[in-house]
C-alpha cells in the first residue's frame, strides 16, 4: 500500500522519543490489503550481536497486528544505523503456551527475562526480581546506611531506563529514605535520567565533563573515571587543590595534606607523612 492511495494512511515506524510503558502506536492503515499494524517500545538501551558486530544502545520495537495477537516481530534499531536484527517474540510463547511479552521485566537484559518466564513450567523455582533488591540484601546495604553520610552509585547510562528500577535509583531511593546524600556518577547522562533520579534528592555527575563518543570513552580507560572522583571530592572540600597530570602517567598518588600546594603533578610525589608510603615502595 502507499499513503494517500485508496485511502491508505501512513503512520509511524519508531518514535523519535520512545518511551516504556507508553501506549502502542499505529505503524499504518491500508484497507485495500487490510494492513493495520501497531508498535510499540519493547525495550531501551539493549544491547544486541549479529554476525557483523554488537551493537549498544539498541531500542527494541514490538510490532504486531491486532487480529493476530500471537504473532509479534521484533525489530532492533542500533543508533545511526536503522534495523540491524529482525525476531520473533511469538514462536517461544506458542510453544511453551505462556503469553510473557506483557510480564514486568520481560524485556530486561535484551529479553533473557522474557525466554526464562515463559520456560518458567521448566526449573523447579524461578522468580523474576528487581537485581538492586537483590545486591541491597546481600550486601546489607539498608545496615550500611544508618551510618553512612554520603552514598556514591553509578551506572553506565543513566536514562530514561532509569526510571524503571536499575541500581541508581534503587540506590537513590533507600539513600533518600535513610536521609543520606547521595551521588549518582554515569558514563552516558540523559535529562531523563538525571529527572528520575532528581525525585529522591540524588546528584547526577557525568564521567566525561563534555559528550565524547563511544570509541573515545572506551579507549581512556579509568582516567576519566579517576577524575571524575576528583571533581567530586573538590566538590565535597573545598579545600582540596586538583594537581596537573604528567603526560603518560597513570599513577594515583595518595596523600592525605591536600592543603600543601602541588604545582606539578609528580607521579614518585608522596607527603612525608603518608602512611602509604611504606606500602607504596
Amino acid at each position: 500500500w502507499i499513503a494517500g492511495l485508496q485511502d491508505a494512511e501512513a503512520g509511524i515506524a519508531m518514535k523519535a522519543q520512545p518511551q516504556l510503558g507508553g501506549p502502542s502506536y499505529s505503524q499504518g492503515w491500508g484497507p485495500a490489503v487490510d494492513f493495520t499494524d501497531r508498535a510499540r517500545v519493547f525495550e531501551i538501551a539493549s544491547r544486541t550481536c549479529v554476525p557483523a558486530r554488537c551493537y549498544d544502545d539498541v531500542l527494541v520495537i514490538d510490532e504486531f497486528n491486532p487480529d493476530e495477537p500471537d504473532a509479534h516481530q521484533l525489530k532492533y534499531y542500533a543508533p545511526g544505523l536503522g534495523v540491524v536484527r529482525v525476531g520473533w517474540a511469538g514462536a517461544l510463547e506458542d510453544a511453551t503456551r505462556h503469553r510473557e511479552r506483557d510480564s514486568a521485566g520481560a524485556g530486561a537484559a535484551g529479553g533473557t527475562a522474557f525466554g526464562l518466564l515463559c520456560l518458567a513450567d521448566r526449573f523447579r523455582l524461578l522468580e523474576l526480581v528487581p537485581g538492586v533488591e537483590l545486591v541491597v540484601e546481600e550486601i546489607g546495604l539498608e545496615s550500611m546506611l544508618a551510618t553512612a553520610d554520603l552514598v556514591i552509585t553509578g551506572e553506565g547510562r543513566i536514562d530514561a531506563q532509569t526510571a524503571f528500577g536499575k541500581t541508581a535509583l534503587g540506590v537513590a531511593r533507600l539513600a533518600h529514605a535513610a536521609g543520606v546524600r547521595c551521588v549518582a556518577v554515569g558514563g552516558g547522562v540523559e535529562p531523563e535520567g538525571v529527572e528520575a533520579l532528581a525525585r529522591f534528592g540524588a546528584t547526577v555527575v557525568p564521567v566525561w565533563e563534555q559528550p565524547v563518543p563511544l570509541e573515545v570513552a572506551m579507549a581512556a580507560g579509568a582516567a576519566p573515571l579517576i577524575e571524575c572522583g576528583a571533581r567530586i571530592a573538590r566538590a565535597l572540600d573545598g579545600r582540596l587543590t586538583t594537581p596537573k597530570r604528567k603526560p603518560g602517567s597513570d599513577k594515583v598518588i595518595i596523600h592525605p595534606d591536600f592543603d600543601d600546594p602541588v604545582p606539578e603533578w609528580d607521579p614518585d610525589y608522596m607527603h612525608p607523612d603518608d602512611p602509604m608510603r611504606e606500602l607504596l615502595k
